[in-house]
């Protein structure tokens, strides 16, 4: 599923950021499928947890819309201006406030 974009992460030189940027969007791809199956089988895996969010709903939770990580909705515009795998885009014109909206059609 995943070969073509494992050769061209190991295509680049060892130890540069674009390398280690492409391994890291591979390891929160493959996360975020492995997330969704459990999400079916029974409770969601989130990237932050705090101690009072002991049942992860899935309404109260999104996906960012750059690294897949499921995030809070009320968190999600803060997580997507730190976010490492944003790049160099300018987050495609999607307003603070209308990011969860983003991430639920992503």
């Amino acid at each position: 599923m995943y070969q073509v974009e494992v050769v061209q992460t190991i295509a680049y030189p060892r130890r540069s950021k674009a390398r280690r940027r492409a391994l890291d969007k591979l390891c929160q791809e493959d996360n975020f499928h492995q997330r969704v199956l459990q999400a079916k089988s029974g409770q969601l895996i989130v990237m932050r947890r705090t101690e009072e969010d002991d049942n992860c709903l899935q309404d109260v939770y999104l996906p960012c819309i750059y690294c897949l990580g499921v995030v809070k909705k009320n968190d999600l515009w803060r997580h997507k201006i730190a976010c490492k795998l944003k790049g160099g885009e300018n987050g495609n014109g999607v307003l603070y406030k209308r990011c969860d909206a983003a991430a639920a059609l992503h």
